[in-house]
């Protein structure tokens, strides 16, 4: 496996991962409200 390619998919990892946190977030404050 080329080295980008293991970084790319970290990258989209990460990135689902933050997207995940985001919406829970979200979720919490809409249900606060």
């Amino acid at each position: 496996m080329i080295w980008w390619q293991k970084w790319q998919a970290r990258n989209a990892r990460l990135k689902r991962c933050v997207i995940a946190s985001s919406i829970h977030e979200g979720q919490h404050g809409l249900q606060r409200r």
